[in-house]
């Protein structure tokens, strides 16, 4: 189109100056006019319209086709004038004025839509009517619409914050244990001192869940900065790779040492070689080199290659240049050249003796695990910024996961692009190979997903695979497409006209928010979690307007908003006001402390309450010490409890627990078939039943099985979905808790039903599962059996 209108301009000046035919230049500019106006048009289809663009629209119609209709009858006026008087015409007076009237003419009947839309410009900001339907229902709405698909936010499921304080079955003494004691910034200090290599540094620091625990892991990685560049160094076995991790427990601090620790734990070694990998830690590199501005790390980040990010001459005289190191690669290369093009790339490489060998040489290329992912990638695609180590303890082997999402621009009345996590891709770090699990939440049909057309050939272009029980547990929902999805969520998560008119529903993160995985509650037993702490936007009080949570495991991809608009006699505090309080009742501690520094502010349900948990560290000379923790009560904030850990400052808050209810008030019996023989379930009769003397007053009643196994499901005949989560015992062996029943029963009400356990195999020797039942009154768990077993026999 620009071509069109530059060519026009030219016949304009060429009609003007060459030829001198006015008319001509005349009906070229208003094809111009007529052009530009068919151009805006044309891309309404890409801007949000409310009422009011829709019904000035008009004019751009209208001038589109009344100025093009006008140029083209100009222009045949033109062509019957040179036909009659000759090769040029210049316009005389009365043709001026027969123009401008033509063109007056047009302009009025242009504007006539903008004068229409008069009444509805006045009225659309200050009448509640006319904003509903001019405003709301043509734009907003469509607009809410449209993001919440684009951006998944059907994901979201709301509850009031009463159902997760009220939800919460496990005791606080479990819960209290589990807390993350020791943020990001300490981990890595902690695990950097362990480095004894000048070659060596540490990549980026994460939170793994594994075996029911969580740890902070950070890989090892290379320090450039360590080693001379040149072409051997830098593109040779020489410094190819590192060997090891570091792990660290996140409630106690202390660090994974000896190689047994190792091999319980992750069953793989201490020393496991890392020949793809990452970058280092931008707050190790931060402290190591006493980087205190933003734009010096920047500067020394990008003063050259960093780890794993130069391609590698396979099959050269160097061997490894690191202390200690016990392994060579052994994989297959990325590629091989010969020739010509052997010569020039190897030469690239500053190996220029190697290039003269035009026989076939071996590459390593994409070495770091970011770039080695990025570069498969359809457009469309983007990567999680924040990769992670995962672990196949049943093979002992070691993967980075890089996570892939759409991020497809719609535009129109979407404000977000098409956001879905996709799948992970698994880079082993021994060779390089990449697998690619698919988001077990995935939807994946139109009916469920508006937007899979858009996204199902990125199901199709690449080798997706399910996700494997051992990777199930450890895949964590990626943190930045959740801030992603997050930031629409806290606005079109508001879908009634006059909540969004006033905006007092619009959220925003506190200072210092981020997305924590932490392990808690939600109703259902320990589950690893990401939480994401939300405020009102526009308030000056600092107060929550809830809690956003992903949930992962059997769970995986399911948000949660825990909501506070229905509060009405007190508030949720934020976390900066928690800090605040903390801080105004251990003054005289803290100041005892060294350049104290306040740590990540976590929340966590305890005594039928949330209470934020704040720590204080010291730094004296690089070095970080926990000194002193708080607690402080989310809905009240007065008298923190604090002490030097999390089960001292607990113990200070002196919790009277409430009268909790007596095993004689609900009877629980069951029977169950103690051997059956596969593949018939085994059936087990449960009977629970509420004291008809007791008062008046319902009873909140659950009945849970944890088996010991899983290798066996649980169903009921009603054929009723039961809610399930893993769990951790043993030696890292997974078993399943299952609700059975939850339900509030009167005094004189009870319940008899069957569960039936099914095995999903049985090998000759057959199967013995153990089991036991839980009875849960009113959030106090008053009753477990003993453990049970059941023997699955298999006929031959």
């Amino acid at each position: 189109m620009g071509v069109i209108i530059f060519r026009i301009i030219l016949n304009i000046i060429k009609n003007s100056y060459l030829r001198r035919n006015d008319f001509y230049a005349l009906a070229d500019l208003f094809l111009i006019i007529g052009i530009i106006f068919g151009l805006v048009l044309f891309n309404l289809p890409i801007f949000a319209l409310d009422g009011l663009n829709l019904l000035q629209s008009g004019s751009l119609i209208l001038g589109f086709i009344g100025f093009i209709v006008l140029g083209i009858i100009i222009y045949g006026y033109g062509f019957l004038f040179i036909k009659k008087h000759g090769r040029g015409f210049i316009m005389v007076s009365s043709h001026q004025k027969k123009m401008g009237i033509l063109a007056i003419g047009l302009i009025v009947i242009i504007i006539i839509p903008l004068i229409i839309s008069i009444p509805v410009a006045v009225n659309i900001e200050s009448d509640t009517y006319t904003w509903n339907i001019e405003r709301w229902n043509k734009k907003i709405a469509r607009e809410v619409e449209w993001t919440r698909i684009c951006a998944g936010l059907d994901m979201f499921e709301e509850r009031t914050i009463e159902n997760y304080t009220k939800s919460t079955i496990t005791l606080d003494s479990q819960i209290i244990p589990l807390i993350r004691q020791y943020d990001q910034s300490v981990a890595i200090q902690k695990m950097s001192a362990q480095i004894a290599s000048k070659y060596e540094s540490i990549a980026d620091s994460d939170i793994i869940y594994i075996g029911g625990n969580e740890y902070w892991v950070s890989p090892k990685t290379l320090r450039m900065s360590g080693i001379t560049p040149g072409g051997v160094e830098l593109h040779t076995a020489l410094f190819d790779h590192v060997e090891g991790f570091l792990a660290m427990d996140t409630f106690t601090g202390d660090l994974l040492t000896t190689e047994s620790e190792y091999l319980n734990v992750f069953n793989v070694s201490s020393n496991y070689p890392i020949f793809f990998g990452e970058r280092e830690s931008t707050i190790f590199a931060a402290q190591y080199y006493d980087i205190t501005q933003e734009e010096d790390f920047f500067d020394f980040t990008e003063a050259g290659l960093g780890a794993y990010e130069a391609d590698i001459l396979l099959n050269t005289t160097w061997s490894a240049g690191i202390e200690n190191l016990e392994h060579a690669y052994e994989g297959a290369p990325d590629g091989e050249l010969e020739g010509l093009e052997q010569f020039f790339f190897t030469s690239n490489l500053g190996l220029f003796p190697y290039a003269l060998n035009l026989t076939e040489s071996s590459y390593l290329i994409n070495r770091n695990i970011k770039t080695r992912v990025s570069e498969a990638l359809l457009p469309g695609l983007w990567i999680d910024p924040d990769p992670y180590l995962i672990f196949n303890t049943n093979a002992g082997k070691v993967y980075y996961g890089v996570s892939i999402c759409t991020n497809i621009v719609i535009g129109s009345y979407s404000k977000s692009p098409i956001y879905r996590f996709l799948g992970i891709c698994l880079i082993d770090v021994l060779d390089g190979r990449m697998t690619f699990y698919k988001n077990p939440a995935l939807k994946e049909n139109i009916k469920d997903d508006l937007t899979y057309p858009f996204w199902k050939i990125y199901l199709e272009k690449y080798p997706w695979k399910n996700v494997p029980s051992w990777l199930k547990y450890q895949l964590r929902y990626p943190e930045t497409l959740f801030e992603n999805q997050l930031y629409w969520e806290y606005i079109y998560h508001v879908q009634e006209p006059t909540t969004f008119r006033r905006g007092d529903d619009f959220h925003e993160r506190p200072d210092g928010g981020d997305l924590f995985y932490i392990e808690t509650d939600l109703g259902d037993g320990i589950e690893y979690v990401g939480v994401d702490l939300a405020e009102y936007i526009g308030r000056e009080a600092r107060i929550l307007s809830g809690l956003y949570v992903i949930r992962h495991g059997d769970n995986f991809g399911q948000a949660i908003f825990y909501h506070t608009r229905d509060l009405t006699s007190v508030n949720l505090i934020g976390p900066v006001t928690a800090r605040e309080y903390y801080g105004t009742a251990a003054t005289k501690e803290i100041e005892l402390i060294t350049n104290p520094r306040h740590g990540n502010t976590l929340i966590y349900p305890l005594a039928g309450s949330l209470y934020y948990f704040v720590p204080t560290y010291a730094r004296v000379g690089g070095i970080q010490e926990l000194k002193l923790v708080g607690l402080v009560d989310g809905f009240s904030g007065v008298d923190p409890g604090y002490g030097v850990s999390a089960i001292e400052a607990y113990n200070v808050l002196n919790i009277t627990a409430e009268e909790e209810p007596s095993e004689g008030d609900v009877s629980f019996s069951y029977t169950y078939d103690s051997s059956i023989e596969y593949p018939n379930p085994a059936n087990s009769r449960i009977q629970v039943e509420v004291d008809y003397n007791l008062p008046l007053i319902a009873k909140d009643v659950v009945v849970k099985v944890l088996i010991y196994s899983n290798l066996v499901t649980v169903s009921i005949p009603s054929g009723e979905s039961l809610t399930r989560s893993a769990f951790t015992w043993g030696e890292g062996n997974i078993g399943y808790n299952y609700t059975l029943f939850k339900k509030d029963l009167w005094p004189g009400e009870g319940k008899i039903l069957t569960a039936q356990f099914y095995a999903s195999s049985v090998s000759a020797s057959g199967l013995l599962v153990m089991f036991e039942y839980i009875l849960i009154v009113d959030d106090v768990v008053i009753y477990t059996s003993e453990k049970n077993s059941i023997l699955f026999t298999k006929s031959i």
